[in-house]
């Protein structure tokens, strides 16, 4: 009796192994061969060995070729200062917001984007919120005075309780070490020869310190002031 109808053709008997099809032993009976394994980094498909993953990928990963890869690195923003561009706002209190992930281990996000002092309170903020249980990191928040619109010189930062420091060379309020949600709100004054114009450029970092995952993102909410 056969065991298969079609001499040469493969069966998958698991994700790494296949059987074939062929006359194996003195009768005239197709016979199924013993389950042959898929070389390194592939698996059975169709009855076919192809580049893959022999193991399951964890959660929030994919397999890409033969690697399993964290999915979310295509919403990943610039690493490098000045970091993606947000647009613009003025200090009414409009927000903005957008996702981004911390992954791998130690990665540094960079977003700016440029406030128009429209006559508001001018107070500056970002939010980040849903970082992966366990992440610490670090959230820097600069402000840069816009020379076309005053002179360019910051006369005064007042961080609300965040470290007063400087980042790549911008005055800037950072916390340290944060795990879960956290705000910083500044207020920055600009030197301006009675122009009383306060816009600039605003200057968001996010850093991994410890415990970094693939998870599927979290926010960055900016606000224009309040």
């Amino acid at each position: 009796m056969d065991e298969c109808d079609s001499l040469g053709e493969t069966f998958c008997v698991d994700k790494t192994r296949f059987q074939s099809c062929g006359e194996l032993d003195t009768d005239v009976c197709k016979d199924l061969s013993a389950p042959q394994t898929c070389p390194a980094d592939h698996v059975c498909e169709d009855g076919e060995c192809i580049p893959g993953c022999a193991e399951d990928c964890p959660a929030h990963f994919e397999c890409i070729g033969s690697d399993c890869v964290c999915d979310t690195v295509d919403i990943d923003f610039d690493d490098t200062w000045p970091g993606w561009y947000m647009g613009y706002m003025d200090d009414s209190g409009v927000t903005m917001t957008d996702h981004d992930s911390l992954w791998p281990e130690t990665d540094r996000d960079v977003v700016h984007y440029y406030l128009i002092d429209g006559g508001g309170s001018h107070n500056p903020a970002v939010t980040i919120s849903d970082i992966a249980p366990g992440v610490k990191y670090d959230l820097c928040m600069a402000f840069q005075c816009d020379p076309e619109a005053n002179d360019g010189t910051l006369d005064d930062l007042d961080c609300n309780g965040a470290s007063k420091t400087v980042t790549n060379g911008v005055d800037s309020c950072c916390l340290y070490g944060v795990a879960g949600t956290a705000t910083i709100e500044m207020n920055a004054n600009c030197t301006f020869f009675g122009t009383g114009d306060d816009s600039g450029t605003v200057f968001v970092s996010v850093e991994s310190t410890q415990g970094a995952q693939c998870w599927p993102h979290y926010h960055i909410t900016v606000q224009g002031g309040n």
